[in-house]
């Protein structure tokens, strides 16, 4: 009430101001410079005409101040409301107040899908569009605004959806005086997707850890506390579900001797340090025996930015068996052939020696190590005296698989030595030939070889 008034008395103001001192000035000069009676009066008459044209002029300048002043306004107000008008398009925004009944703004009827002449008045028809699902929630938070003033918050489905999806709007309102409410709607069917969106992805991203038996996954936060702990987990480290979530990594999994250094590479990693690389490491079951995994890591934001590490585990008790039954294996392959008669030799797919046991220095006078690397069919000829390549470039390229028959082995300084010779390309031509030689005692008789074309 006093904006509205204050711009009429400021004007009123001035022109009483005015007024007051044209009559005080106007009279004394007069008095003081017309001393004939008659004459006065007929001044006073034309300072009366005077003060009509003064005050008029007066009137029009601030009247025309005024409404310019006013224009002024008018357009920035305009300007505002366009600009208000666009925001709210962009934002799929609408407003709206409640008076006795609900008025609604023009983005509002849009977005409610509704004309002028459809628009819901009263709650019931408002809550009619409403998805029935969240009618009940509706009526509530909404009686809560219009009778109690409660503060309006609500998220809730129109009854028709748009676009092939459900359509989301959000209501804000608020009171500003008893029966009086005002408020906006927004559009937030893009959000609810994203959301959906997002939690569908969490959950696929949930199931593919949990069901995945050989894989160990474990989630930890910044403090290195479990937040994620999948079957496969208790499988390998014997911990349930529900003894492991907040627990420390290094009180479960981690050895002793080793908590402290892995504790210190965790948090220079959340401090900007290097990543902690993946590895074939020991950790600790429950039990307090020790497992060989393949452990990776990867570091992760959740929605409100917080750091989250997750550990991905594959146990390779059953590779590190094999492993040790396989070196096993080769120990006593390597020491029964250091200690046989029969000279043994592999080569690669050229024919390159690349393995000589130490009876071949035996048979041929020569150091194996000296041997090495050279072609096998320079130390080897037919009961002839011809070279053998032909037969292991047979052997080599696939056209047969092996080849035995008597040869002669050609020593250093010495007649060469009669052998029975052996040879195989195994199940893979290019991974080279492996046989074997023996002296006096041949398995075939002088003249007789054999040879298995290729399958």
């Amino acid at each position: 009430m006093r904006r509205k008034l204050a711009h009429p008395l400021y004007l009123t103001a001035i022109y009483c101001a005015f007024g007051v001192l044209w009559i005080v000035f106007s009279d004394g000069a007069l008095q003081a410079l017309v001393a004939d009676p008659g004459l006065q009066a007929v001044w006073q008459t034309a300072k009366g005409l005077l003060f009509v044209a003064f005050s008029s002029l007066l009137v029009y300048a601030l009247t025309r101040y005024a409404l310019a002043r006013q224009s002024r306004l008018y357009d920035a107000l305009q300007l505002r409301t366009r600009m208000l008008q666009q925001a709210q398009r962009n934002a799929a925004l609408g407003s709206w107040d409640y008076d006795g009944q609900f008025s609604w703004g023009e983005e509002a009827l849009e977005l409610l899908g509704q004309s002028e002449a459809q628009a819901p008045r009263h709650l019931d028809q408002l809550l009619a569009l409403i998805h029935p699902g969240d009618r009940p929630a509706a009526r509530r938070a909404l009686l809560a605004l219009l009778q109690e003033g409660q503060a309006l918050h609500l998220s809730l489905r129109l009854r028709q959806s748009r676009d092939n999806g459900e359509y989301w709007l959000q209501l804000h309102g608020e009171a500003d005086r008893p029966g009086h409410a005002l408020g906006t709607l927004q559009n937030i069917s893009a959000q609810k997707r994203d959301e959906q969106a997002l939690r569908e992805s969490e959950q696929r991203f949930r199931q593919l850890f949990e069901q995945t038996p050989r894989i160990a996954v474990q989630g930890y936060d910044r403090e290195r506390r479990v937040i994620f702990w999948n079957p496969a987990s208790e499988q390998l480290y014997g911990y349930r579900l529900q003894d492991a979530l907040g627990r420390r990594l290094e009180e479960l999994i981690v050895p002793e001797a080793e908590r402290r250094q892995v504790v210190a590479a965790i948090q220079a990693w959340h401090l900007g340090g290097p990543v902690i690389p993946a590895a074939e490491i020991q950790l600790q079951r429950q039990d307090g025996s020790l497992v060989w995994v393949f452990s990776s890591h990867v570091m992760l934001r959740n929605s409100r930015g917080q750091a989250e590490m997750y550990c991905i585990d594959i146990d390779l008790t059953e590779q590190r068996r094999a492993r040790d039954e396989l070196q096993v294996s080769e120990l006593r392959y390597r020491e029964l052939v250091q200690e046989i008669d029969d000279a043994v030799c592999l080569t690669d797919s050229q024919g390159r020696l690349t393995f000589l046991n130490p009876a071949w220095d035996r048979l041929s006078g020569r150091p194996g190590h000296s041997c090495l690397g050279l072609p096998l069919g320079d130390y080897l000829r037919d009961p002839a005296g011809e070279p053998l390549q032909a037969t292991i470039a047979a052997l080599l390229t696939g056209h047969r698989s092996h080849w035995q028959g008597p040869a002669l082995l050609l020593r250093a300084g010495a007649e060469p030595l009669p052998v029975s010779l052996r040879l195989a390309t195994g199940s893979e031509p290019r991974h080279g030939l492996h046989g074997s030689l023996r002296a006096d005692g041949r398995l075939l008789d002088p003249g007789q070889e054999t040879a298995t074309p290729a399958d």
